[in-house]
């Protein structure tokens, strides 16, 4: 489950709001997700998104907001994911499978 915290009003950062701001300061927390999915390992980004990965599957996110956009789930299998993405795709391998998704 993902969990978004964003005003259009104001933005915050360790508890003070920024009224209109219209900048975030630098290392300000804008967002946290990936909460429940378990232990994730980032593999990279492309375009506005990047891309996590599991026990339970790869993930994208979107990096402006931390919504899950997209999961390919998988099951059994050991190893880890790999991944490379592109302008337009993202390939993967998990336990010997290739993937290729679009993006």
């Amino acid at each position: 489950m993902t969990s978004v915290a964003r005003s259009a009003s104001s933005r915050t950062t360790t508890g003070h709001a920024l009224p209109g701001a219209s900048v975030w300061p630098p290392g300000a927390k804008r967002w946290t997700a990936g909460s429940g999915l378990g232990e994730l390992q980032f593999l990279g980004a492309v375009r506005d998104l990047f891309l996590l990965a599991g026990e339970k599957g790869l993930y994208g996110f979107d990096a402006g907001t931390g919504q899950q956009v997209w999961h390919h789930p998988v099951s059994g299998g050991s190893g880890s994911w790999s991944a490379v993405p592109t302008d337009d795709h993202v390939f993967a391998s998990w336990s010997g499978e290739l993937f290729c998704f679009s993006v």
